[in-house]
């Protein structure tokens, strides 16, 4: 499961458990997708021991925390903005969403449909369905839709060669 797959199912299975989200990623889809979907937090993997108590400590009370450079300021902002109903994302179904994420992941229909316990036809449905919302006609373009928004990180860097390259 991703993490946000678990947030979800915590908020579901057991909605007074609060949920701290542990990720290296700092960019706007992540951290509100984060906290719509249950998180109660946000803390940098890089984090201190703590800093992570008392990410612990605040959100137990009932609080949100946010791992700088994280600010509620700016996460507010970010999260009005998704409100305003001028981003065709925001008219994604959390379902299409969660497709959206997996498609960019690399899964095909039918993992898709294995991982959510659905059919691939409804699979597909979801994906036409968030294609369609977007504006997007190849799943291509919804991989890169995917990259440029931030919902799947671009992979790691290689490392560059030690110059010169021995021959």
């Amino acid at each position: 499961m991703f993490g946000l797959d678990v947030a979800r199912t915590v908020r579901r299975e057991s909605p007074s458990t609060r949920v701290i989200m542990l990720t290296r990623y700092v960019n706007e889809w992540y951290v509100t997708e984060s906290l719509r979907n249950g998180a109660s937090g946000c803390v940098l993997e890089q984090a201190t021991a703590h800093h992570l108590v008392r990410a612990i400590r605040t959100v137990s009370r009932g609080h949100r925390f946010l791992s700088p450079p994280l600010s509620d300021t700016v996460v507010d902002r970010w999260l009005r903005a998704g409100e305003n109903g001028r981003d065709p994302y925001q008219r994604l179904t959390a379902r299409e969403r969660q497709i959206l994420q997996l498609i960019a992941a690399g899964d095909s229909a039918r993992q898709i449909a294995h991982r959510l316990e659905i059919s691939i036809r409804t699979a597909e449905a979801h994906r036409a369905n968030a294609m369609q919302k977007l504006g997007i006609d190849t799943q291509a373009a919804l991989i890169r839709y995917a990259l440029g928004r931030g919902i799947l990180p671009p992979a790691e860097a290689i490392p560059s060669p030690v110059w010169p390259i021995p021959v």
